[in-house]
């Protein structure tokens, strides 16, 4: 496998990121903005031609009330002008339709739905009630944690209110944990792969 300039362009991204571990310096600064500025511009480009197919093909159907989204986002823009009044109208339906939708889902699909199989498979005793045990342990402790936490801290609590806030603690520990554990093996792995193809054309290039 050939060398690109690709590779060591990646490499140097890389290798520049990890320079942010000694301090700030204009190593980190570049590929820091260079990565800012691709996805950016990615973005940018995305959302006018994703605009311009919708509206082209919402245009040609007749429907033209899929161009109340446009009105909306151009609303927004509103803040750089005098008129930046404009824009609470289309932040507040963003928001309320936004956190509508998300709470209505986040409590259908992550909660209520997990719970109840949760809990038969507790009752059922099939196929793992151990681990639907320890899943409504978690569940209730850390609710509790997050509820009474710092009401309880400034109190005199009683034992069951710190233990259940101690439990609490060690199942967002874990939890927080695994995810960064998990990011954090995700960009490893991808540095490697590049780092990888570097390594190999080297050793081919001094025989070894």
């Amino acid at each position: 496998m050939s060398l690109t300039l690709v590779d060591l362009f990646a490499a140097y991204l890389i290798l520049a990121t990890f320079t942010i571990v000694w301090k700030n310096n204009p190593f980190y600064v570049s590929a820091a903005s260079f990565q800012k500025g691709v996805i950016g511009g990615i973005g940018l480009a995305g959302s006018l031609v994703l605009l311009y197919t919708t509206l082209s093909s919402a245009f040609s159907a007749g429907l033209f009330w899929r161009i109340i989204p446009l009105i909306i986002a151009i609303l927004f823009f509103c803040s750089f002008t005098r008129y930046r009044w404009l824009t609470r109208y289309p932040q507040v339906l963003v928001t309320g339709m936004g956190l509508g939708i998300m709470t209505g889902l986040s409590l259908k699909g992550q909660i209520l739905d997990n719970t109840l199989l949760t809990i038969t498979q507790v009752v059922k005793l099939e196929p793992d009630p151990v681990g639907a045990t320890l899943v409504i342990v978690g569940f209730i402790t850390s609710v509790f944690y997050f509820t009474y936490g710092v009401y309880w801290r400034g109190r005199r609590a009683s034992s069951l209110a710190n233990t259940l806030r101690r439990i609490g603690i060690f199942y967002l520990a874990i939890t927080l944990g695994n995810a960064w554990a998990a990011h954090t093996l995700s960009f490893v792995s991808s540095a490697m792969g590049v780092l990888s193809i570097i390594a190999d054309y080297l050793k081919r290039a001094l025989g070894i």
